[in-house]
C-alpha cells in the first residue's frame, strides 16, 4: 500500500475539523457535505488510479460514517434552530 501524502491527510483532518465545526454551529448538513465532498474527490482520484486513493476515500467514508453516527438524527430531521449539539 502506497503512503498518503501529508498534504492530502492535512486536507482530511481540516475537513473533519470543518465539518464538526458546522455541527457544533447548528451546520450539520454542511459538514456532512464536506465530508462528501472530500469522499468524492478521493474516490475521483482512485478512479484516476491514483495508488493512494482508495485509502483516503476509505478514511473520508469512516469519517463521514462517525459524523452521521454522531448527528444523524438530525442529519436527517434538521436541526432546531438553536438546539444544542453539545449533548
Amino acid at each position: 500500500m502506497n503512503a498518503i501524502p501529508e498534504s492530502e491527510l492535512q486536507r482530511l483532518y481540516r475537513a473533519i475539523n470543518a465539518a464538526i465545526y458546522l455541527a457544533w454551529n447548528g451546520r450539520i448538513g454542511e459538514g456532512f457535505r464536506t465530508l462528501l465532498d472530500g469522499r468524492r474527490r478521493a474516490e475521483w482520484l482512485a478512479a484516476e488510479e491514483t495508488p493512494w486513493a482508495e485509502d483516503l476515500a476509505r478514511r473520508y467514508r469512516n469519517a463521514a460514517a462517525c459524523f452521521a453516527e454522531r448527528y444523524g438524527e438530525r442529519l436527517i430531521s434538521g436541526a432546531a434552530p438553536g438546539a444544542s449539539l453539545r449533548e
